[in-house]
């Protein structure tokens, strides 16, 4: 069978990255050939930064207004501000990593489409396949594919069979489509041979606002064991034993002191590799590869982020962590994930309830219970994925 790959397979997310190589990896592993579509966002935002950055900015927007309207606001939700000069580093820094990603694709992925901006595009060039997947990731996020919203619900294609798999509305249960969007992608997802999604809050939007239904399954990083990932960061040199790594977009003077807290009672040395702004007392490594950033997650010696996929990857390796939202209403993502493995009490938040808590996150996870609640999830997520290939 040949199957063609719908998902963000070009940007500069760690997460996005690796999501995709795990679900061509199972899919060939079971004896198919897969193509990945080679679609990049059309916002020249969406080009330049990374998923995630896309997704705070976006965020940060609202903050804002928030902020100007109520003084009580939160500013734990704000990231450092950046002068012109910096945001030139960033750029550079971002170009860079750019270089590590497309290596990582050339080495791990599988063959690529030529490249399709729009749906005509699409129409007349997608690939010809057996089966065309779409997912996982944020591809159901409106406000992330924006005008492109309809191609990431297969309206290029004919009668050919199609799926999709982990696929995200973006963790929170708010449909943000017109009504005659919401119409035409109700036309489009009644031609799905399957529906799945990665939360719960997108089982509600099937039910409600398309009537439909839908299953829940694991985002395709959970498919491979953690060895395949060993594999992937042996190739990398970094350690990070008695470190504790902090994989955050959201910066600021208050959760620096926070770290600084974490970091004393973890008895461990902050590091933030990755991270663009230059930090007192914190090593800087910017240009960081996806098989270096498996590889920190792997030897931390505790992590603290607001990334879902740093924290799959924490549970992956069986690590000890933190959870923490980026800005507040992004949170579905992470505690669906979560309660479903027993671990919420490792989301927080804000930075005070860190700080009161920190008899609890210190105490060490069972991965034992963790692990009889994740291979049964495992288990069904595989026999849906499976069942269509």
């Amino acid at each position: 069978m040949k199957v063609a790959i719908l998902t963000f397979s070009k940007t500069t997310n760690y997460g996005a990255a690796l999501q995709c190589y795990a679900l061509s990896s199972f899919i060939q592993n079971a004896g198919h050939e897969v193509i990945i579509f080679n679609a990049p966002l059309d916002s020249e935002e969406a080009i330049n930064v990374s998923l995630i950055r896309l997704i705070c900015r976006k965020v940060k927007k609202t903050l804002k207004k928030i902020i100007l309207s109520n003084k009580q606001s939160n500013s734990e939700f704000v990231r450092y501000s950046r002068s012109e000069k910096e945001k030139k580093e960033d750029i550079f820094w971002d170009k860079q990593v750019r270089l590590l990603f497309e290596s990582f694709s050339q080495t791990y992925l599988p063959p690529f489409t030529k490249e399709l901006k729009n749906e005509q595009d699409f129409k007349e060039q997608y690939p010809q396949a057996d089966l065309y997947i779409v997912g996982s990731d944020q591809v159901w996020n409106l406000s992330i594919t924006q005008s492109q919203k309809k191609i990431f619900f297969f309206s290029f294609l004919k009668d050919e069979a199609r799926i999709s798999y982990a696929a995200s509305f973006g963790g929170s249960t708010q449909w943000s489509g017109t009504p005659k969007e919401t119409q035409e992608i109700n036309q489009l997802l009644k031609k799905f041979k399957g529906i799945s999604v990665r939360e719960n809050s997108g089982i509600s939007i099937l039910h409600d606002i398309f009537h439909l239904n839908g299953v829940e399954v694991l985002d395709p990083t959970l498919l491979l064991s953690s060895i395949e990932y060993d594999k992937l960061a042996e190739k990398s040199n970094l350690e990070a034993s008695q470190d504790l790594y902090a994989y955050k977009f959201i910066i600021n003077d208050i959760w620096l002191e926070t770290l600084k807290f974490i970091s004393e009672e973890t008895e461990s040395k902050l590091r933030m590799d990755c991270e663009t702004i230059q930090l007192p007392n914190v090593p800087f490594n910017p240009a960081l590869s996806i098989e270096g950033w498996l590889k920190l997650i792997k030897t931390a010696k505790f992590v603290v982020t607001d990334s879902f996929h740093c924290t799959v990857f924490c549970i992956l390796f069986k690590k000890q962590f933190i959870v923490s939202p980026s800005y507040s209403g992004g949170e579905g993502r992470m505690l669906s994930f979560l309660k479903k493995l027993g671990l919420e009490d490792r989301f927080y938040y804000t930075t005070k309830d860190i700080r009161k808590n920190a008899k609890a996150w210190k105490t060490p996870i069972d991965y034992d219970k963790v692990y009889q609640k994740l291979n049964y999830h495992k288990e069904q997520s595989r026999k849906y994925l499976m069942s269509y290939l």
